[in-house]
């Protein structure tokens, strides 16, 4: 399997592009803003389970969605 790249914007008020990684060896994801480490890294062998799916954004209307992926580690952290 070939490595996957993204590059997401994580909500509406975070205009700021950050790569997502899919690799048959780890998953790596931008999410935070400490210059010296922006990223998560989730080893394949750390990976107990995922979730993924839409949230939709609405108030009287729909007017947008938000796609999320959670995953959780042999520690249990999401």
């Amino acid at each position: 399997m070939e490595e996957k790249r993204f590059f997401i914007k994580r909500g509406y008020f975070d205009n700021a592009l950050r790569e997502l990684v899919f690799n048959q060896n780890f998953l790596k994801f931008e999410d935070k803003d400490s210059l010296q480490n922006l990223n998560t890294i989730f080893q394949k062998g750390e990976i107990k389970d995922f979730t993924y799916g839409i949230r939709w954004i609405k108030f009287e209307l729909t007017y947008g969605r938000e796609y999320q992926i959670f995953v959780r580690d042999m520690e249990d952290k999401i």
